[in-house]
């Protein structure tokens, strides 16, 4: 019988509020030599308890068929096959232990394992959902597809290690997926079997019963969103996006290209800044020549070269620190030789001179021609800088996506300045979508780098609750740590408190 999704979703609004969390089986009854400790909870077909073996003491979980419904049966028993077949070659499938029938109703015996608590700490999203990605991989090269993976069919060993659980669904992959197979989905005492869970199922399962590689990568997609407290950062829902397009064709190709695009999910801004700084030179001398970038005249013919004369003492280090006593014009005299030899921390010094009139008269659209000469070669400071020209339009139109991008490029190469201001504008939604727990984590960097900034504003976070629980005394040390180094608007919040 085929099933549509509106007849799903109406059983599922048919279901009962609350289920009795009581078992068949009674804490302390033995089972074939498996003592009952606890009744962890019931699924479509089973019941699963925490048992330890009498004799030696060990660890394990029990799972008993409570579905009465005439095809739960042979489900059970091809769902104990597949785990015995995998689970010795696998390390991300749980161990398997021992098989039998209890009152005419049949149970294994399985690895014990620690649920996942979702959300997950920024920081330990990307590892997890690789692991996840490499048991999924490892799954399919055996030759089979999951169909049911969501986050509580995902364990922990107490090392951490993720494992797949409940393979009732399992099926081999299909050696042509793109012709129509049988449809999977049916109706077993008024429930629908074999669609998978609504939340994580991909559609072409869901309504045709079409299941294949491309069904998992779905799933998995929406397993790394489920990972996050609120919107994940823009770099993961670009992953996520095409993890879970509605065309299978368009998501990654296997679980392995999932995983490197997790991998490589900051690889395009770090390629965006790598890549401008082939023509930094050409570029500078093109801008700073007097010509202003005019061809220059024919060459004349050279005589022949002189004999060779001893190589000359190797060129003392280039300081682009001012010199003890050195005036403003001469400093300026002095970096504009740098930067027309193309040297980039140059430019970006003659960019804040001119940008703060030091030395020369204050130009603001020139010290932004020479911050994009800078940022474009790879000049983390110039990178914020040209956010913040960006942000308030000093020489240049106002323009909130571009001071993004540029204080996204300077925080991914560990400027402080970057993290904060990147971090502000998840804040407040500036340039991109608000996203208070993404701005916290990048002004976090910066304040446990020392950014007395970043402190004062993580601060007034846990004053506010913005992106963070409200927690005074976190408030305070941070602000503290800002004020000490002179931070007026530490010092103003700190009065408040």
């Amino acid at each position: 019988m085929d099933l549509d999704l509106d007849e799903t979703l109406s059983w599922l609004d048919r279901r009962p509020a609350e289920e009795t969390p009581q078992g068949r089986l009674a804490v302390g009854e033995t089972v074939d030599g498996w003592r009952v400790e606890v009744y962890l909870g019931s699924g479509l077909s089973g019941e699963v308890y925490r048992v330890t073996h009498v004799s030696n003491g060990g660890e394990a979980a029990l799972k008993l068929l409570a579905n009465d419904a005439p095809n739960a049966r042979p489900r059970f028993d091809e769902e104990v096959r597949t785990l015995k077949s995998l689970s010795g070659s696998s390390r991300w499938l749980p161990g398997f232990y021992a098989q039998g029938v209890f009152r005419g109703r049949p149970f294994y015996v399985m690895e014990f394992l620690l649920a996942v608590e979702l959300p997950l700490p920024r920081l330990k999203i990307a590892p997890f959902v690789l692991r996840v990605a490499e048991a999924v991989g490892q799954l399919h090269r055996a030759g089979y597809v999951h169909r049911d993976l969501k986050p509580t069919n995902i364990m922990l060993r107490r090392d951490g290690t993720p494992v797949l659980i409940d393979l009732g669904l399992v099926k081999p992959v299909a050696a042509r997926p793109s012709i129509p197979r049988p449809r999977d989905i049916s109706l077993d005492g008024g429930r629908p079997v074999g669609v998978g869970t609504l939340d994580y199922a991909p559609p072409e399962q869901l309504l045709r019963g079409e299941s294949s590689v491309a069904g998992d990568i779905f799933s998995l997609g929406k397993i790394a969103r489920a990972c996050f407290r609120g919107r994940p950062p823009h770099f993961w829902r670009v992953i996520i996006r095409q993890a879970t397009h509605s065309d299978p064709g368009e998501r990654h190709a296997s679980a392995e290209a999932f995983a490197a695009a997790v991998r490589h999910r900051n690889l395009p801004y770090h390629l965006a800044v790598a890549g401008a700084v082939c023509g930094l030179a050409c570029l500078a001398l093109l801008l700073l020549s007097p010509g202003g970038g005019k061809a220059p005249p024919p060459v004349p013919p050279q005589p022949a070269p002189a004999p060779a004369k001893p190589a000359p003492a190797k060129p003392a280090e280039v300081r682009l620190e001012r010199e003890p006593g050195e005036a403003d014009d001469a400093y300026l005299s002095r970096l504009t030789d740098l930067a027309e030899g193309g040297n980039a921390e140059a430019l970006c010094r003659l960019a804040e001179m001119y940008f703060h009139g030091q030395g020369a008269e204050r130009d603001r659209a020139r010290a932004f021609e020479l911050y994009v000469l800078a940022a474009n070669g790879g000049v983390a400071g110039a990178m914020d800088s040209l956010g913040l020209c960006y942000s308030d339009g000093h020489g240049c139109k106002p323009n909130p996506q571009q001071a993004t991008r540029w204080f996204r490029a300077a925080a991914f190469k560990g400027h402080p300045g970057g993290m904060s201001n990147l971090g502000y504008c998840y804040l407040v939604g500036r340039g991109v979508g608000r996203d208070p727990e993404e701005g916290v984590y990048w002004i976090r960097q910066a304040a446990s780098a020392g950014h007395a900034p970043a402190q004062a504003l993580l601060g007034e976070c846990h004053l506010t609750g913005n992106g963070v629980p409200l927690d005074r005394e976190l408030a305070r040390q941070w602000l503290e740590r800002a004020a000490a180094q002179g931070n007026r608007r530490a010092y103003t919040l700190l009065k408040a408190l």
